[in-house]
Order: C-alpha cells, then sequence, then structure tokens
C-alpha cells in the first residue's frame, strides 16, 4: 500500500509533457479543461515499486478552484476530488457511492511542506510554445520543469487553502501548469508527458460529491 500511495503523489508532484496544445489556438487568461497524461518510470528500483501495478494514466480536469484526479492503467483506478470551498480532498468510489474526506496519505501524515521552483533562467520551445525552465531540489530528488504564461490557472482561488496540492500549485511556479517535467530520485526517474490538452467549460455541479453518496473521514482501499 505504501508504494502506491507513493507513486500517486510522485505523479501528482511532476507533471510532465512532450506534446502541447496547438500554439495557434487562443488561450483564455486561466485554464479551464482538462489535460491528459502517461506515466513512465525508469531506474533501479523500477520493478519493486511495479509489483502493485501502479497507475500509469492521469487525466486532470480543472475548473476554478476545483480539480479532479483520475487515474487509470493499473490494477485499481482511482479518482481524486480537491473542492475548493471545503478545503479537503476526497478520494471517490463511484461504484459504490462513497466519498472519503481525507485521501490515504493525508491521513497518515501531515500536510508536507514543497520546496519552491526556482527559474533557471533558461527557455526553451515545445511545439511552438515558449517555457522558462526551473528546477526544484529537496533532500532525496531533482527535478526540472518547463512551464508557460500560456497555461496556467488563478492562484487567488487556493489562498488558505493547504490541502490543495495539485502540481500546478508547486511555490514559484505561479499557477502555471508545467509542460514538462522529469523528477530524478535515488533509483527512479520519473516523467509524465503530457498527452492532450481540453480547453472545456464544466459546469459547476460536475465538481460537488453527489448528494446521494456516503461521505467518511478513511479510505483503506489501497
Amino acid at each position: 500500500m505504501k508504494q502506491t500511495i507513493l507513486f500517486f503523489w510522485t505523479i501528482i508532484g511532476i507533471m510532465c509533457t512532450t506534446v502541447a496544445q496547438n500554439p495557434t489556438t487562443e488561450a483564455t487568461p486561466y485554464f479551464e479543461g482538462s489535460v491528459e497524461y502517461k506515466v513512465t518510470v525508469e531506474g533501479s528500483e523500477k520493478e519493486i515499486l511495479f509489483e502493485n501495478e501502479p497507475n500509469t494514466q492521469m487525466a486532470m480536469h480543472i475548473k476554478d478552484g476545483d480539480y479532479i484526479v483520475n487515474l487509470a492503467g493499473g490494477r485499481y483506478p482511482k479518482t481524486f476530488m480537491f473542492i475548493a470551498d471545503s478545503n479537503y480532498e476526497y478520494s471517490v468510489d463511484m461504484n459504490n457511492k462513497r466519498a472519503f474526506r481525507v485521501s490515504v496519505y493525508n491521513h497518515y501524515k501531515p500536510m508536507w511542506v514543497r520546496p519552491p521552483a526556482l527559474p533557471t533562467g533558461e527557455k526553451e520551445m515545445l511545439n511552438g510554445v515558449e517555457c522558462d525552465i526551473y528546477e526544484v531540489k529537496t533532500d532525496t530528488s531533482y527535478s526540472k520543469i518547463w512551464a508557460s504564461e500560456k497555461y496556467r490557472v488563478n492562484t487567488e482561488f487556493y489562498k488558505n487553502k493547504k490541502r490543495a496540492q495539485a502540481n500546478y500549485l508547486l511555490p514559484g511556479l505561479d499557477g502555471k501548469i508545467p509542460l514538462k517535467s522529469i523528477k530524478k530520485e535515488k533509483g527512479l526517474t520519473t516523467t509524465l508527458v503530457m498527452t492532450k490538452i481540453t480547453p472545456t467549460k464544466f459546469r459547476k455541479v460536475q465538481f460537488t460529491i453527489p448528494p446521494d453518496f456516503v461521505i467518511k473521514n478513511r479510505d483503506n482501499r489501497w
């Protein structure tokens, strides 16, 4: 279970891409819509990690201060939802009409303080989109992130929302959604490749827990 949880948060922490939205498309000031990703992992610890068949695909849906993360491609598909008004993340069991107000990770560990993404001063074009390059260093890992002003969210929605942990809220990015990111740690190099960006105007009700769902405080499924 520990490996599965850590893999989920590794995914959330390092969105990366080699495919960007058509640069000729008019970009709105703030992004609302869906972003799809493919996950790849390499390194000496890969086989140990994959014994639990973790998810290898991710789709993220963003509206204002709310977001939904769908994980697929592994043994257990998962849905996580952050509702800004409640300042809570939920793991959602659609089949059994249940929602768990605190994820496994946040139940057993306190919220962590994430290190900031620092600009390197470098720029690079990715499929016609000019990106600034950032780096993130911790005691155990090193990441590089490519991000563009064209694709960002309004961070005002997340003020004082300490449970919001989506990658685009990484300190230093100012709401920019990473377009490329590679995370290296001992025995593992994890890459998330964004395969599609779809601007969409969602309805608010799509980012709420259905009224007939039972809400609990602990999710022991994984």
